[in-house]
């Protein structure tokens, strides 16, 4: 089982509960170190040998050609309260472990213990880009106040009691399982400046970069369940979209906002991230991702969904005027076209295949273009004018959204409307979970549910959320797994993702179907130590560990449809 600590900063520690690495991206010091949330692991491991008795045990577990050591078997019990404690028992020995990562980037360990004469602390340092992993490289070692480790334009500090004895030596061919089984990096070797003799039962570390904060571990509250740990995502003014290997992405943003921000009253968290993206709107188009990339066909769509659900939890009327001139501008971008959509016989339309959040690529391969006219979009597309003209005589500006939405939904059902189902894209019969947006979004262009639910139940629905594509279809890949290639055939034709439970609980609600029976069905879901971002016929979690959108989509249906508030 995997564990994660993270702050608003975008820096996290992570790793196993047996403290064997099984990624690239597992540390103990990750740190953040731009916008982009891109991020350098500095301090990798922490080895950890105890002296009881003149007899050495060693707590730590990593993956080589073998399993060495064997630590993980002292291990008695793990919690995660928000911060996280790991309870080892050696001999007549009890050893708490406590660590939480504060928003000044200070990684704090809490030892308290009986009957350990000398704690030995190996840590074993990397300063590597995240998804990378080291062979060789220069560091330098210096002790100041603190203990400095340092290579390059990356240091950071050991601030410990005790005494440091100098080794400059290499640990060789560390092995990370779940990256050799996806085909990318997965051994390296790390360094050893040096390590920490502490003879004292109960002592604290703390790792920081520049300067350490007094933060204690007993003055935290203990937060635990689903929310806890969706507050994970939430950085500066941003949402990440998922663990380890996402940073902010505007449309995963703005499906997560409700749920992550607004079921849980963080009002001037989301408020602050709707400002910062209106001020990088550019052309009626906001940013996918901030590097600027602005090459999607819905995430202004999805931005004015996330503006009218933060208006209608909070009422606020001092910033209406501003959003409103802004979601003008996007609406404006639609009507009159650009490089990517225009609008055909008023429904959008998509200039080229990877627009939607359907867009996975590996070289030149796109596994599901979707160029055209989706059906989501122009879901998105009639709630955008609904939402448009509610703004609209609240300011009391005349237009005629209202006009258009109508002229949308007549050719909305002419052109997506089957016998027994709704089309992908106009060109597209396939069934995928898509059509959901069609009964789940605030203004839902259709209200027939029940008509497609036993399609969908058949086809898409599992305990842990809708697949990506029928079972029944040719294309359908029902494993994700293997290298690049592979994972990217199945990821949007036949991965099942958790994110869409929340439209699909939404829709069955509106339809009049029984709320603890869907929460029974999803329990399990929502019972999970950490929701992933996606599973497949394995019903094994796969993707990102932590998914934003998984977790707001979850706690938003919930709130808004479970349990109505």
């Amino acid at each position: 089982m995997e564990w994660i600590l993270s702050n608003k900063n975008g820096t996290y520690s992570a790793s196993t509960v047996s403290m064997a690495n099984t990624r690239t991206y597992h540390g103990i010091y990750v740190k953040a170190i731009n916008e982009n949330y891109d991020r350098i692991n500095y301090l990798n491991k922490f080895f950890e040998v105890l002296r009881i008795n003149n007899e050495l045990y060693n707590l730590d577990t990593n993956f080589y050609d073998v399993v060495y050591p064997d630590g993980y078997k002292f291990l008695e019990s793990f919690n995660d309260y928000g911060y996280l404690e790991f309870i080892y028992k050696i001999r007549s020995s009890i050893i708490y472990k406590r660590m939480f990562l504060d928003d000044y980037d200070t990684l704090i360990i809490e030892y308290d213990s009986n009957g350990v004469d000398e704690f030995l602390l190996y840590p074993l340092i990397s300063f590597r880009r995240s998804y990378l992993t080291l062979n060789h490289n220069n560091f330098n070692v210096s002790i100041n106040k603190y203990y400095e480790f340092s290579s390059g334009d990356y240091y950071f500090n050991i601030d410990i009691p005790g005494d440091y004895i100098e080794e400059n030596k290499w640990y060789y061919n560390f092995n990370y399982p779940v990256d050799m089984e996806r085909g990318s990096n997965y051994i390296e070797n790390l360094f050893l400046p040096g390590h920490f003799s502490v003879k004292m039962n109960k002592f604290t570390v703390r790792i920081f970069t520049d300067r350490p904060s007094d933060t204690s571990i007993k003055k935290i509250k203990k937060k635990q369940g689903i929310a806890a740990k969706a507050s994970k995502f939430i950085v500066k003014n941003n949402i990440l979209a998922g663990f380890y290997w996402f940073g902010p992405w505007g449309r995963d943003t703005f499906i997560s906002m409700p749920g992550i921000l607004l079921t849980q009253r963080r009002f001037n968290d989301a408020r602050n991230i709707l400002i910062e993206y209106s001020n990088r709107i550019k052309n009626g188009m906001v940013p996918r991702i901030f590097t600027p990339d602005y090459e999607s066909g819905d995430t202004g769509l999805w931005f004015i969904y996330a503006f009218y659900k933060y208006y209608n939890y909070t009422m606020d009327n001092s910033i209406l005027e501003f959003m409103y001139k802004k979601m003008v501008d996007i609406v404006n971008s639609y009507i009159n076209g650009n490089d990517l959509y225009y609008l055909d016989n008023y429904l959008v339309t998509m200039k080229r295949p990877k627009l939607t959040w359907m867009d996975a690529q590996t070289g030149d391969k796109i596994f599901t273009p979707r160029t055209g006219k989706p059906v989501e979009i122009n879901a998105l597309w009639y709630n955008a004018l609904r939402s448009m003209s509610y703004f609209s005589e609240l300011l009391h500006i005349k237009n005629d959204y209202d006009g258009i939405a109508e002229m949308v939904s007549r050719e909305f059902k002419k052109t997506f409307i089957s016998k027994h189902f709704i089309m992908d894209t106009d060109n597209d019969p396939s069934v995928r979970p898509n059509m959901i947006f069609s009964f789940s979004l605030p203004y839902n262009i259709l209200d027939n549910f029940n008509d497609y639910k036993e399609t969908i139940d058949d086809e898409l629905l599992t305990p842990y959320g809708l697949r990506s594509l029928s079972k029944y279809d040719r294309n359908y890949h029902g494993f994700y797994t293997g290298d690049q290639y592979s994972r990217d055939s199945a990821y949007h034709n036949g991965a099942i993702w958790t994110w869409l439970v929340g439209p699909y609980i939404t829709a069955s609600v509106r339809s009049g179907h029984d709320r603890k029976e869907l929460y029974n069905y999803f329990k399990n879901l929502y019972s999970l130590y950490m929701i992933p971002e996606l599973f497949d016929d394995t019903l094994k979690p796969k993707g990102c560990v932590m998914q934003a959108w998984s977790y707001g989509e979850l706690l938003r249906a919930y709130h808004e449809d479970l349990v109505g508030q």
